[in-house]
């Protein structure tokens, strides 16, 4: 399930690049990967790798005593992971016809604009609900699901923090590596009975035998 956190980031970091691109052609094409998989830019394009590497469980907080038994068993924890861009070295000239770049102000880099724009991007804002008020949120977050006999595990994200990114340049290639943290939630629970649960069963006697059987609701189905 970690590298669905992985795929999925990577896949919304290529999403809201290809708005952009498609609005601008200040921005190029994105190929993007996930683990340890490497990415496979072609020319003029930049890649985009997210990995997660650690897992740091958060504290309880047991201010208000020993937290209630319940069904679920769940894992709070801080994943950190690592994005990196890498993209060619070679300065951009003003290429395609209606790219302007102001001359004399240094050497501009279309992966130094994927790694700034991303990092402008990678929080999650608020949706204006009806009459003013927060309808939700978009950005980054999400969550995966799995349910199979009688369990169900579900994994989910939220609360991307960024930390301090270093550039690099080695040959003809530029890299930037920028380290984050997500918030995580892992819950491992029962999955109900196809049918719900058997709440009472009745055997009535009246000339014959009756058996009525009441099921409970929320059955998976």
């Amino acid at each position: 399930m970690i590298r669905t956190l992985e795929q999925h980031l990577a896949n919304w970091i290529k999403g809201e690049l290809d708005l952009l691109v498609a609005d601008s052609p200040l921005f190029p094409t994105v190929k993007v990967a996930a683990g340890s998989d490497s990415p496979q830019p072609g020319n003029g394009q930049v890649g985009v790798q997210v990995t997660a590497l650690t897992l740091a469980p958060v504290a309880e907080n047991r201010d208000l005593g020993p937290a209630p038994v319940t069904t679920d068993d769940w894992f709070r924890a801080r994943a950190g992971l690592r994005l990196r861009f890498a993209g060619s070295g070679d300065p951009v000239e003003g290429d395609p016809p209606d790219l302007v770049v102001t001359p004399g102000t240094g050497e501009f880099h279309r992966v130094d604009l994927v790694a700034l724009a991303v990092l402008a991007r990678l929080r999650q804002r608020p949706v204006p609900g009806p009459d003013g008020a927060e309808g939700g949120a978009i950005g980054p977050a999400g969550s995966a699901e799995a349910v199979a006999g009688t369990r169900r595990t579900k994994l989910t994200w939220q609360d991307i923090q960024v930390g301090e990114a270093t550039v690099a340049e080695q040959g003809n290639s530029r890299a930037w590596e920028i380290p984050a943290t997500a918030l995580i939630t892992f819950r491992l629970s029962p999955r109900p009975l196809e049918g719900g649960r058997i709440l009472s069963v009745a055997i009535e006697r009246d000339g014959q035998e009756t058996v009525v059987v009441e099921a409970g609701e929320g059955g998976d189905g």
